[in-house]
């Protein structure tokens, strides 16, 4: 089951995204509203290489303006399967949005790593985001046309 952005008060804020370090860190505080909106654009986003678990998968859509903030769209996916799925989400206007996914696999509401900064929850961004460096808002935006967008991102997981 999906939850509606207006029904998110938490989706991926504080979005901080470090390769270089191996880490990417997610704040998510627990009493954030979600922005109001009237979304009319779809954004089918196709998630490959899932883990199925039922614990949160949150999907933030956001502009250059909210990029790594607590403002987006998205949603938040309460179970998933194994594999591949896709999810319909929706935005307001046509432009350039960035979407980062996070995979709470220990359901603690903290993007959790290591001492190391190794990463043990799941994620992905959309784009092409170079390895060694700090993403930006170029390295993974994907322009919404007012017809709307499909969007396909690779889940990485932490490995054993």
């Amino acid at each position: 089951a999906q939850k509606k952005c207006s029904e998110v008060k938490t989706a991926l804020a504080g979005l901080l995204l470090s390769v270089g370090m191996g880490s990417y860190a997610f704040a998510v505080p627990a009493e954030t509203e979600a922005p109001a909106h009237t979304a009319k654009i779809p954004v089918t986003v196709t998630f490959n290489n899932v883990q199925a678990g039922d614990v949160p998968f949150y999907v933030s859509i956001q502009t250059e303006a909210t990029y790594r903030s607590m403002r987006g769209y998205g949603g938040v996916i309460e179970a998933t399967p194994n594999g591949t799925f896709t999810q319909t989400f929706e935005v307001p206007d046509s432009g350039d949005y960035a979407i980062s996914i996070w995979h709470d696999l220990d359901n603690d509401a903290r993007f959790s790593m290591t001492d190391d900064y190794q990463v043990l929850d799941g994620w992905a961004t959309s784009g092409t985001v170079p390895l060694g460096t700090m993403p930006s808002f170029d390295d993974a935006k994907v322009t919404v046309s007012g017809y709307g967008a499909n969007v396909e991102v690779d889940m990485i997981y932490p490995t054993s």
